[in-house]
Order: C-alpha cells, then structure tokens, then sequence
C-alpha cells in the first residue's frame, strides 16, 4: 500500500517512533535541571551559544544520554518482531530475524512417541520457566 514492506525505512520509522518519546523526556527531564547560572556565566565569558551546548550542557548530561544511548541500543538489539514482520526478503533481513532462521539440530529421547506435538512441548516448557 505505501510501499513500507521490505524497505529499511519501514523498519527504521517503526523503532524511531518507539524510542524517541523515552529519548525526549530523558533529556527533557536532564535538561531542565541545568542551572540558569551556568548560562549566564557562559554568555558573560563570551561563549557562543555553540560553545555554550558543547562545553557546557553535553558534559553535564553525559550521565542522560548514557542511558538514553543504552535503552536505544536495547531497543534496537530486541527489534526482532519488527524486522520480522517488515523485512521478509533475504537480502533485507536483520540478525536476529537471519539467526533465527538458521536450521537447529535437535535432539530427542530415545523411543519418545510422536504424536505431532511433541517436537513442540520442550520448547513450551522452557519458554514457561524463563516467564517472570
């Protein structure tokens, strides 16, 4: 329809819209805690405002955009549903979405009755341990 499938821009829009409203009040948040003072002292040495973000607020926010930074990194390792249901090309798959499709050797118990769903039950239970 908007030509959305199979394009990395699908893919990018989708985890910028996610992330940028947690990145924004982050920063929002680190920033309003500034003193006024600093700007003022700045302004007076003659820092251009240019100086005044670079020497001044991104050494003070170091802390914020670490962790803006790690939950954007997070977000993007865990993309997995998305790049999944975007991306179905070979040529435009992700890591996560390749890695998955890579084929498992499994091993099953000796004299085990298939009855169709047995090849799904140990999953299951493995995924159910792992639930908080």
């Amino acid at each position: 329809m908007y030509g959305l499938l199979n394009n990395d821009l699908a893919l990018i829009l989708a985890m910028v819209t996610i992330a940028s409203p947690y990145a924004i009040w982050i920063l929002r948040q680190a920033s309003d805690k500034l003193p006024v003072e600093l700007d003022e002292a700045a302004l007076i040495d003659g820092a251009s405002p240019g100086q005044l973000f670079r020497l001044v607020y991104i050494p003070l926010m170091v802390p914020s955009l670490i962790a803006v930074g790690t939950y954007a990194l997070l977000l993007a390792w865990n993309e997995y549903l998305y790049a999944f249901l975007l991306l179905s090309k070979e040529t435009t798959l992700t890591l996560p979405v390749a890695a998955r499709q890579l084929p498992v050797r499994r091993r099953f118990a000796v004299g085990a009755a298939d009855d169709g769903g047995f090849h799904l039950r140990p999953a299951a239970r493995r995924d159910l341990l792992c639930l908080p």
